[in-house]
């Protein structure tokens, strides 16, 4: 038996293999080899990491009801399939590869803190992340001034995640305690 055959009777099985050997595949046998992972997930929705294609929406969703964890393994996840994992659970956002600022933006404002979870946020995610929960501060390498004056408006005892407070900073957090 040739590598070759090898190859086809795991397409023709439905055993996941890897992808450097799915690569290797015809596209007849990749067609055939996705179109059987599609029932393998649906046994088994972790047998995700072994499809190695876009999976349609509905497919996404099905395996995300019944494993969570699915995501992690999901290759380019449409965005009902992102907010349905955000509904789940907010640390979602750990799972996701490609962020969009839209999906950032939706994550925060649900949890603020899971700001942690994304690189460079902008300053419009990082706003809505202080806005949401001060406590995220703490999360934001060199905030903008901007940033610090949303989450102490929010919250006064926010200043404490500034390392270094501006005198209007400081000033807004004295009006906040004190009144003018």
């Amino acid at each position: 038996m040739t590598n070759k055959d090898l190859i086809s009777q795991y397409v023709d099985t439905g055993i996941p293999i890897p992808e450097y050997q799915f690569n290797k595949l015809s596209n007849n046998d990749k067609r055939t080899y996705l179109r059987k992972m599609e029932f393998a997930i649906e046994v088994n929705p972790l047998n995700i990491k072994y499809y190695y294609g876009d999976l349609p929406e509905e497919k996404q969703l099905a395996a995300l009801r019944k494993n969570f964890d699915s995501l992690q393994y999901m290759n380019n996840p449409s965005e009902q399939v992102l907010m349905a994992a955000f509904s789940k659970n907010n640390d979602a956002l750990l799972y996701i590869k490609n962020k969009s600022e839209a999906v950032k933006l939706t994550s925060v404002k649900n949890d603020g803190c899971t700001i942690r979870y994304i690189e460079n946020p902008s300053e419009q995610v990082q706003i809505a992340a202080v806005m949401q929960s001060p406590e995220a501060l703490k999360y934001i390498e060199n905030p903008s001034e901007q940033v610090q004056m949303a989450a102490v408006m929010q919250s006064p005892i926010a200043i404490k995640y500034i390392k270094n407070p501006s005198d209007e900073i400081n000033k807004l957090d004295i009006e906040t305690h004190y009144g003018d």
